[in-house]
């Protein structure tokens, strides 16, 4: 009595075990069974399984035809359905580029129900595929092989032909531009410069910057003389056109001593300060308070008065002036003899 008992209950275990394990079910599918040669089709792979259940996906090559090939493949998606099962789906693009017929044999998965070490294996329903090619209309005559068709042109392939252009035509118009200017004696390009300080405004600006500095108070006699007489030779060469940077007191002195325009009482003050000057320099003379400032004073008016004086013409080297003279008085004798 035990025996049966004991055997009743194993098969009863065997039969709650096959109830409980979930078979896998996979199913493929196309939209239809035949397309033209070189066309596309869609072949849908879809498994339902339990959710704890374990499957290996099977390489797709190793079942289609040597003559069908995969173009493309999507990823695996997941999803529910109305059986608390967990759907799994994938979608190959294939495509035969020979006519016939083709059978895509069913794909094996293998897979592991949850809580049992077995692999297990399902094969999948197959396919059948046709490959056709268009009909020949045999009453009609062959007609000539078409010419490839022509593709758009795009925005890519006229741009660097756009900016060539541009500029080719850009080097014409600077060119043609150029020798108009050139021919006319004209600078090609034309710099506004900007207005030039008048000589005089500078000079007095700046001694009126060294009068602040209180130089000659702080004992630096020497600094103070030297940047007073260095802003009278830049305007002495700015307003009049005498290298007075290159040329020594007497020298400048010689030359403003021959300008008839200048007042003779300025040509004094230019003189005292430039004698000052060089008794600070070369003597270490220390010139009292009052001379100091009356120097700068003195070149101030100087500046200011020879300013206004209208085109002067300051004959720079004299020297050549007087060897010219005996030439001249014996050109005039000559002339009177005659």
């Amino acid at each position: 009595m035990q025996k049966r008992i004991a055997l009743f209950l194993f098969l009863f275990s065997l039969m709650f075990l096959s109830l409980g394990a979930q078979k896998l079910r996979p199913i493929i599918s196309t939209e239809r069974d035949s397309i033209l040669i070189g066309d596309q089709i869609n072949l849908k792979i879809q498994v339902s399984i339990d959710p704890k259940t374990k499957v290996a996906w099977p390489r797709f090559e190793e079942f289609l035809m040597p003559k069908v090939e995969i173009l493309n493949r999507s990823n695996i998606d997941s999803l529910w359905n109305n059986k608390n099962e967990l759907k799994l789906e994938q979608n190959l693009t294939i495509t035969s580029f020979d006519t016939g017929y083709y059978q895509i044999p069913g794909m094996e998965f293998t897979y592991q129900n949850p809580g049992d070490e077995a692999f297990l294996k399902s094969l999948s329903n197959s396919l059948d595929l046709y490959v056709i090619t268009l009909a020949v209309d045999t009453t009609k005559a062959i007609m000539p092989i078409k010419g490839p068709i022509g593709a758009p042109i795009t925005w890519r392939e006229i741009a660097p032909w756009l900016i060539l252009g541009i500029i080719i035509i850009g080097m014409v118009i600077f060119l043609i531009y150029y020798f108009k200017r050139k021919a006319k004696k004209e600078p090609v390009f034309k710099i506004k410069s900007k207005p030039k300080i008048p000589a005089h405004i500078i000079a007095l600006s700046e001694l009126e910057q060294l009068k602040t500095k209180k130089l000659w108070q702080e004992g630096k006699f020497k600094q103070y003389y030297t940047e007073l007489i260095d802003i009278i030779r830049v305007y002495l060469e700015d307003q009049f056109g005498i290298e007075a940077m290159e040329m020594t007191s007497d020298e400048i002195n010689q030359i403003v001593a021959n300008e008839k325009l200048i007042d003779k009482d300025l040509k004094k003050k230019l003189a005292d300060a430039l004698l000052i000057a060089d008794l600070v320099k070369f003597a270490k003379e220390k010139p009292y308070a009052g001379i100091n400032d009356s120097n700068l004073e003195n070149l101030k008016v100087f500046v200011d008065q020879t300013s206004k004086i209208q085109q002067p013409t300051v004959d720079t080297n004299p020297e050549e002036k007087l060897k010219e003279i005996p030439a001249l008085e014996e050109k005039n004798k000559t002339e009177n003899s005659l």
